[in-house]
């Protein structure tokens, strides 16, 4: 029997899936696993975007009770907000795509809870993807703290983005003014666990 080789990205979205079911079945606990790191383009990027220093090695992480999240907030006929379109599984391995190379990316800093929030969105056939990551979690990196597909355009989301009323203590969110998004995570290989 031949063995089918996976590019790195299949390999990537793989593993993602593994971890969106490991974590849905219990399996997946604790501490978070590294999936991709920071371009030195996407830091750059994103450090503009924001105003904020990042550490020079910034990894893209997933919190095994973020995916539960997703699960129960996101997945299938769990779904509850009919703006949204239910998530399947080739969602949960489209993660790569969005996080890696996103359409547009809002930033949007709340200082009372001092949470730094990236906001990446892409365009899919049906809508759009939303992926919330949150900057400086405790060891400074990227963590997924959610993920849905509404029935909205990417320039829909980001105008209702840009028009949220945040407390006094909130920047807001803030658009990305160019149109070449670098490529913004690159992956590195997983451990199979």
């Amino acid at each position: 029997m031949e063995t089918k080789i996976l590019n790195p990205i299949d390999a990537v979205k793989t593993e993602i899936e593994r971890l969106f079911d490991d974590a849905v079945a219990g399996l997946f606990v604790g501490k978070p696993i590294p999936i991709g790191k920071l371009t030195d383009a996407g830091r750059a990027y994103l450090q503009h975007l924001s105003g904020e220093q990042m550490k020079p090695d910034v990894d893209f992480v997933l919190n095994p009770s973020d995916l539960v999240h997703i699960y129960n907030r996101h997945f299938g006929d769990k779904e509850q907000d009919k703006r949204n379109i239910p998530l399947t599984k080739d969602d949960i391995r489209n993660i790569v795509d969005v996080a890696a190379k996103p359409d547009k990316i809002l930033f949007q800093k709340e200082e009372k809870q001092q949470r730094k929030t990236f906001i990446f969105l892409k365009s899919t056939a049906f809508g759009t993807y939303n992926l919330l990551e949150v900057y400086a979690d405790k060891r400074g990196n990227l963590t997924a703290k959610t993920f849905y597909k509404t029935k909205k355009g990417v320039s829909q989301r980001v105008m209702y983005f840009s028009t949220l009323h945040f407390t006094s203590e909130t920047d807001g969110a803030t658009l990305n003014v160019g149109t070449n998004i670098p490529q913004i995570l690159e992956f590195k290989n997983l451990p199979k666990g």
